[in-house]
């Protein structure tokens, strides 16, 4: 678990640095206008750039699916 919060804390320092801009694959990222990036198995929502970025939501790969996924 330790390991986990360590991989999804040290991808979010990378957004807008060396992770590359992407267009949200999850509805209500886009629906909110977030911008998405991807680093090993974590998917950050963000909004911002330049010196601010505020991490709107993180998600493991394993639970990146929208909510009327059955």
């Amino acid at each position: 678990m330790l390991d986990n919060i360590d991989r999804a804390i040290n991808g979010m320092y990378l957004v807008e640095h060396t992770l590359l801009r992407r267009r949200p694959t999850m509805l209500r990222w886009q629906r909110e206008g977030w911008h998405m990036a991807h680093a090993g198995t974590w998917y950050y929502a963000y909004t911002g750039a330049g010196d601010t970025v505020t991490i709107e939501d993180a998600c493991h790969e394993l639970n990146m699916y929208d909510e009327a996924r059955t």
